[in-house]
This record gives structure tokens, sequence and C-alpha cells, in this order.
């Protein structure tokens, strides 16, 4: 449905040139790459380049992750967009192993996953955005959380998370609640708290500094 959508809808509109690349008309693909699409294209193809600084905005782990379908010959627009839908289809997975674990209700956890996978307002996620790959990382997080794995697992995650959206950065306090709780709010807890928190951001500290 969605990709019936994006079809008709750009069947009756020309995608226009742009500072980072020229978008074909009437094609698919390209409709769904638009707006922030075109920035990571952008990054994909060329990297970071000083000609187009508002590209910096975009951060570096998605279109990074993207290049694995680059080099099996797949397009931009494509290694994108399948990019997307593999973290789509993952993400859903992930939310009903986490679903499971939460509820007990067999029609709690059906109508949970089935909101999750169908809802109109999640059309996004599979276009060339990074909120699929987002929901997956913070899915493993969450699932680290409640299946208690080891802390500097759940940490290097929300590091990873860090680096692919800027509001990655709200898992810090999860995680540092986590471990304080986990060592009943001891100062032990408090010493690993210390090493936790800068592992939950590392993506975004790396990031700055390159």
């Amino acid at each position: 449905m969605v990709l019936i959508g994006v079809a008709l809808g750009s069947s009756n509109s020309e995608w226009y040139s742009s500072d980072v690349g020229e978008y074909e008309a009437k094609d698919p693909l390209s409709a769904m790459a638009s707006y922030d699409g075109k920035n990571y294209r952008a990054i994909l193809q060329h990297g970071y380049s000083p000609q187009h600084p508002s590209d910096f905005a975009f951060f570096p782990i998605y279109p990074f992750l993207s290049r694995v379908w680059l080099g099996l010959g797949f397009s931009a627009y494509e290694s994108l967009i399948v990019t997307s839908l593999v973290c789509r289809f993952l993400s859903i997975l992930l939310f009903a192993v986490y679903v499971r674990g939460r509820f007990e209700n067999e029609t709690i956890r059906f109508d949970a996953v089935a909101l999750f996978a169908f809802f109109p307002t999640m059309f996004h996620y599979w276009m060339a955005y990074t909120e699929s790959m987002f929901s997956v990382l913070v899915l493993l997080v969450m699932i680290g959380i409640q299946s208690k794995h080891p802390i500097v697992w759940i940490a290097l995650i929300a590091g990873v998370t860090s680096g692919t959206r800027l509001v990655g950065l709200a898992l810090l306090p999860i995680v540092a609640w986590h471990v304080l709780e986990r060592n009943h709010y001891g100062l032990r807890g408090w010493v690993v708290v210390l090493g936790a928190v800068p592992l939950s951001a590392s993506g975004l500290i790396g990031y700055v500094f390159y």
C-alpha cells in the first residue's frame, strides 16, 4: 500500500534538482528518498563535504551501513531504501520480542505488534529516513534492559543509537537509571554510570570529533 501511494503521488509531480543531486521525473524511488533522503543520498555517494554544510546535520550511521548494499551493486536510492526496509522488518520482530516479555495477555501482544506494523503514520519507516534503523537500536536497548544483558552491551548499542539521530541521547538517563537500579543505587552503581554514560553517547562524541 505504501509503495502504491508513493507511485501514485510521484506520477503527478516532477521531482526537482537540488544541490545534492538530480531527481528523475516520476520516479517512485526518488519519491521515497525525498527531503532528508536527498542529504543521506549525497553522504552515501560522496561523504561529507564543506560544499554542502547542511549535510553535517545528518548523522553517519545510516548512510554508512547503506554502503553494504551500494557495494553489492545497488544504486544509492536502492541502498538507502533497502536498509530502511530491512530495519523495518527487524524492528517489527524485535518489538514482538519486547512485547512478549512485557505483557502476558496474548490479545494485547497481538494488537500492539499489529499497530506498530501497520498504523498509517508509520509509513515513513519504509522511506529513506533513519526512523526504522533508530527503532531497531532503541528496541535492542529496551530488550537488553528487560533481559538484563551486560551493561557494556547495552551502553554500546545506545552509543550507536546516538550516532544515528540526536534524539538517541534520550537513552542516556534510561541507561543510567538501569545501571543504578541493577546495583541497588549503591556506590558501585554510580561508578559504573560514570563509564556507561559516555559509552552511551559514544556515537555522537565520535561524530563531533570527526
